[in-house]
């Protein structure tokens, strides 16, 4: 599948159902902080967001990446639908949660995509060595 793609849907899934919830008047959640809640939010957020996603793209611009590719495509299209809604609402719609941690398909896809990076990275240091 094309990285395109995959950050394509990650972005149309997070917002498509983050539309969906407001239209249908369920509860969201309106969150100035970092990811699963942490207390850092506002206009820190916002730049620390798009220097760190301006930053990795041009970086994976300048390397050949391919088996990382899908994973860096879900961190930076999470990434981007969180920007989206920090411009947009100017905070994070949260439409989830679990115990006392809020989080949104976004945050679910930079997860997914850090840990298969993280774990391909230590597959191929293991292999080295």
């Amino acid at each position: 599948m094309k990285p395109v793609y995959v950050a394509i849907a990650t972005i149309i899934l997070d917002q498509g159902v983050k539309i969906a919830m407001q239209m249908n008047n369920l509860h969201v959640l309106r969150n100035s902080h970092a990811i699963f809640s942490l207390p850092v939010g506002g206009k820190v957020m916002i730049f620390i967001s798009s220097t760190f996603l301006i930053t990795l793209a041009i970086v994976l611009s300048k390397h050949s990446l391919s088996k990382l590719s899908i994973p860096i495509t879900l961190v930076l299209a999470g990434g981007a639908s969180n920007l989206m809604d920090r411009i947009v609402y100017g905070s994070i719609i949260d439409v989830a949660k679990i115990g006392s941690m809020y989080f949104n398909i976004a945050d679910c896809a930079i997860i997914i995509g850090a840990v298969l990076a993280i774990m391909h990275i230590l597959k191929k240091t293991e292999a080295v060595q």
